[in-house]
């Protein structure tokens, strides 16, 4: 309804304010009626470019119900949040999908440290989908935040959108290497031979040719 909309459209993320209109948000739009005697508990895969889905390792609330979510997200669990909103993107235990719901969701789990919640909310922008308008400026800006956040896939979906369209001319030398340094920690092949080569050339480190051999 148009009153369920503007609720949650007063969501304004920070602080205690924010959790409360969230948690009236969600009342508002009929989410705690629906929750009732639930035994699905699998957390829901949202739309993703490189299996973007909420991380179990995130924190202890991997095999929740969907009220139980929210008392976290509500509680200030950033993984909470994560959760909710992928349950609430792709529609699970009788709610209907809200992808500009959840798009604010992982808003909030993103600025709350989130990784999963920064690639996710990136995955949105990059598609067009739950937010004003596609927006690959800010996609390439929340997949660079979960990369540095230690999320594997926000690293993959970073370096795709880098080789398809450049890495931005705004990002320093010393930034790109970290985001290749951090993914090759994390296993991301493409990370260290990319690290690699800004070591041999000397970019955005001195030059160090052990260094650049040991990672290729």
């Amino acid at each position: 309804s148009s009153e369920s909309r503007s609720t949650a459209q007063l969501v304004v993320w920070g602080g205690t304010a924010g959790l409360v209109l969230l948690a009236g948000a969600l009342l508002t739009l009929g989410l705690m009626s629906r929750l009732g005697g639930t035994e699905d508990s699998s957390p829901a895969a949202p739309g993703q470019l490189l299996g973007a889905s909420p991380d179990p390792s995130e924190a202890d609330v991997s095999e929740l119900s969907l009220e139980e979510y929210l008392e976290a997200c509500v509680g200030g669990e950033a993984a909470g949040c994560t959760h909710l909103a992928a349950r609430i993107e792709a529609g699970t235990e009788g709610v209907p999908s809200d992808p500009e719901l959840a798009a604010q969701l992982y808003e909030l789990a993103c600025r709350e440290g989130s990784g999963v919640g920064c690639n996710n909310l990136g995955v949105m922008y990059r598609q067009g989908r739950g937010v004003p308008s596609r927006d690959d400026a800010r996609a390439e800006s929340l997949f660079r935040e979960a990369c540095v956040q230690g999320k594997a896939t926000g690293c993959e979906n970073l370096f795709a959108m880098w080789q398809g369209s450049g890495v931005p001319s705004d990002l320093s030398d010393g930034d790109q290497l970290k985001s290749y340094e951090v993914a090759c920690g994390l296993g991301v092949a493409l990370g260290c031979s990319n690290a690699g080569v800004m070591y041999g050339e000397g970019r955005g480190a001195p030059t160090d040719s052990q260094a650049a051999l040991a990672l290729y």
